[in-house]
């Protein structure tokens, strides 16, 4: 199968020749006509090619935000159901519960730092750059180990963890 790149190449050869041999242009047509033609069908047939190609991509592009659509929306669910199983395993006080393909608990979780005003936290707990930055690390700690720090505080949540077996 010829290639468009081989007929644009012969195309150029065949006019250079007729060209440097010094044959009129209606000689020339006639004789590029029959390599124009089929450069033609070529390019016909590319393009066609490419058109096929630009209604797949439309078609995988409408597929992609479908599918795209459809993660968001079982992200959306994992996350409504977790906390609800949480909730009502909270609500039940019901810590645990195990089967052959997985176990289900609730514990409390790692105490998150909540950063309520910044500018009510003492200078030492404040590293300064550019911008005003806490050093949350030291206050988490601090709160731990019992002190008080204003505008700060540990907020205890509880955490659904689920371990499959199969």
């Amino acid at each position: 199968m010829t290639t468009l790149y081989q007929i644009s190449d012969e195309y150029v050869q065949a006019f250079n020749k007729l060209s440097e041999e010094g044959f009129d242009l209606d000689t020339i047509d006639n004789t590029l006509s029959p390599i124009t033609k089929s450069f033609e069908e070529k390019a016909k047939n590319v393009t066609a090619w490419l058109n096929n190609i630009d209604s797949e991509l439309s078609i995988l592009e409408e597929h992609k935000k479908n599918i795209e659509e459809r993660i968001r929306t079982r992200k959306k669910q994992i996350s409504f159901y977790r906390e609800y199983l949480k909730n009502h395993m909270i609500k039940t006080d019901i810590k645990s519960i195990k089967c052959p393909f997985f176990d289900i608990s609730i514990k409390k979780s790692i105490p998150k730092l909540i950063i309520e005003d910044v500018m009510r936290i003492p200078p030492e707990y404040i590293s300064t750059e550019v911008i005003i930055k806490t050093n949350d690390q030291k206050i988490k700690n601090d709160i731990k180990n019992g002190a008080s720090i204003p505008g700060a505080y540990l907020q205890e949540t509880m955490a659904l963890t689920i371990k499959t077996w199969i």
